[in-house]
């Protein structure tokens, strides 16, 4: 692979994307470049998009690989190869931003990472790695572990750079190194071998259309009160940006009359075109009060940051951020941080607006059932989710490298475990379906059913629940639902129905009423499970389900005499007990049947996990 520094030194950023809003202006001839491997011809205008007018052209792709011991062993890591690959092509073909972006993506051992220079269209990415599903046998044609798919070549500057990079065997390390390397405008090298895609289609965008101030649009040369300036990016050097200027190289070296101004040129570095001084890009607060804002990009250093903001003192940056969400390394407000689609819990859950009440941002949008919340917005109870340990900086929303952190009900300690409770039940269902076995003393009716209209059915078992009704000395506890009943394909519906907006009055009183006809003691529901995502053979529930449920509970609560008891059945497990609003519906009901029962059973045979 190329010398692009230890990979120790990567800055490793969270999230599947960083991105860059600050591109530079860059020239693409029509005619082939020098290096085989960069080179593009422009066929036509195709389409706008939102960063410009988008043109086809046509690409000489490297595919290059480095050779593994263990061919067997690959073969198998490459499975999800199609796969991972899709998962961002999918959402490149979504993406409207404009800029350089680093993706990242992996499933099982896969490991694959795109640069894509801001030149190129993001939907027009997308177009190399759909070539891959027309080559998903390249890690085995070439009995590889590495696969890199390039459009680089000796004289590219960043922004006409495209590429892949695909590790099979979970190094992530490598996958940075090569990202790192493209975004200092150097290309891979170290392949054991390498074939040429020839004419391969990619989406760009004009260099005059490419912003390079901060939030602006702009034209190569920005014209103001002051000279005409143009930005440095990774590859950049003398020539180059006189080219860029049109003016010749002794022209640059005097508009910008800096000592040895040639040998120390740095990314994001502003210089002047012509006559004058650069305009002031120092930023400054928002209107709120709150800091100036720029999200970190993979391979963004203090002095890039510094540059490209004006910032003579770069070590300022680290000063500025004590305070910064998810800062690892500001005088105002510190900034709320960058949200992240799919989180869960935090400060970065979308849509989250910053707290007015002194809440520290760590606590916010907190987990179902006090949960664990960890840096990324995931909510969990093990380990992974529950360990607190921020980065050296001691900034919130940090972790140490190969660390999830927590930052919201870490621990996994049993806590409010002091007092016992007022006193102990010991419940048993009364099995309609089990009436001729030589039962204990049970009190729950295993189960009444409710028909598509929300009456109490018991049609069936009419004897069995007469004996029920005549039992003396037990509670007698009528309960509805159960595992088939809630999962069924022709019963499944009545429960989220009849616990909505529209039924759940009526689904309340035909219940109550039936209780109190027969003089029952209480009843007990056992829907199993509200809004669960992934019981087999039905739809996912919704996530109103639960808040329904607890409405529907209250109603129950209400319409029933006092000495008549509510009770739930609830599952052990997190996955679907989250979907409860377990801590309200425990201020309505009497009790909670808690099955841990269902932890384990005969499904645990020849589970070498069960204990």
């Amino acid at each position: 692979m190329a010398d692009s520094g230890n990979s120790q030194d990567l800055i490793q950023r969270r999230g599947i994307i960083s991105r860059q809003q600050l591109a530079p202006n860059i020239t693409v001839s029509s005619s082939s470049s020098t290096t085989t491997s960069a080179t593009t011809s422009t066929l036509m205008d195709n389409n706008t998009s939102s960063c410009g007018h988008v043109h086809q052209a046509q690409a000489t792709v490297d595919v290059s690989w480095w050779a593994v011991n263990n061919h067997a062993s690959n073969t198998h890591a490459a499975n999800g190869f199609a796969s991972t690959a899709s998962q961002l092509e999918n959402y490149l073909k979504r993406d409207d931003t404009c800029g350089k972006s680093v993706l990242f993506s992996k499933a099982g051992d896969i490991v694959m990472g795109v640069y894509i220079g801001s030149q190129y269209d993001k939907s027009g990415a997308a177009q190399l790695l759909s070539g891959l599903h027309d080559y998903e046998n390249l890690l085995d044609k070439y009995v590889a572990s590495q696969l890199a798919l390039e459009v680089c070549g000796d004289k590219s500057l960043g922004p006409e750079i495209i590429a892949v990079f695909i590790d099979t065997t979970g190094n992530i390390s490598a996958v940075q190194t090569a990202l790192r390397g493209w975004n200092e405008a150097k290309c891979l090298t170290g392949f054991s071998g390498q074939e040429l895609w020839t004419k391969v289609s990619l989406s760009m965008i004009p260099p005059s259309e490419i912003s390079i101030v901060p939030g602006m649009k702009s034209q190569t040369l920005s014209r103001r009160d002051t000279c005409s300036y143009t930005q440095a990016v990774a590859g950049d050097g003398c020539w180059s940006l006189a080219e860029r200027c049109g003016i010749t190289q002794d022209d640059l070296e005097s508009y910008n009359p800096v000592s040895d101004f040639c040998n120390t040129i740095e990314v994001g570095q502003y210089v002047c075109c012509s006559s004058g001084s650069l305009p002031d890009f120092s930023p400054q607060p928002n209107a709120d009060g709150s800091c100036y804002t720029y999200t970190i990009q993979f391979g963004d250093l203090c002095s890039t940051i510094a540059n490209t903001y004006n910032i003579p003192d770069a070590t300022k940056i680290e000063a500025y951020n004590s305070e910064t969400w998810g800062w690892e390394g500001f005088r105002e407000t510190p900034p709320m941080p960058a949200a992240v689609a799919n989180a869960q819990c935090g400060p970065q859950v979308p849509g989250t607006e910053r707290p007015t009440n002194g809440t520290a941002l760590a606590d916010l949008n907190p987990c179902p059932l006090n949960a664990c919340c960890d840096i990324w917005g995931e909510c969990g109870i093990t380990d992974d989710f529950c360990t607190a340990d921020p980065a050296d900086t001691g900034a919130p929303g940090t972790a140490q490298p190969n660390s999830n952190g927590c930052i919201s009900n870490c621990g996994t300690n049993i806590t409010n475990n002091d007092a016992t409770p007022a006193e102990f039940r010991r419940v048993g269902y009364y099995e309609s379906f089990n009436w001729d076995r030589p039962c204990l003393h049970m009190s729950h009716y295993a189960f009444a059913t409710i028909t598509s209209d929300f009456a109490v059915n018991i049609s069936g078992y009419t004897d069995v629940f007469d004996q029920f009704v005549q039992l003396n000395g037990t509670k007698r506890i009528l309960s509805f639902g159960g595992w088939s009943f809630s999962t069924d394909t022709d019963t499944y519906p009545i429960f989220r129905s009849g616990v909505s907006d529209d039924e759940r009055s009526l689904f309340a009183t035909n219940v109550a009423q039936f209780i109190t006809e027969y003089d029952l003691d209480g009843v007990d529901f056992d829907w199993e499970y509200p809004g669960a995502p992934d019981i087999p053979g039905i739809p996912a529930g919704s996530p109103t389900d639960g808040p329904n449920y607890l409405s529907f509970l209250k109603l129950v609560r209400a319409a029933l005499p006092d000495d008549k008891s509510v009770s739930i059945a609830a599952p052990a497990s997190y996955w679907y007990l989250k979907g409860f609003p377990i801590k309200d519906i425990g201020s309505v009901v009497d009790y909670i049947i808690y099955m841990t029962y269902d932890l384990h059973g005969q499904w645990d045979y020849g589970n070498t996990f069960a204990k």
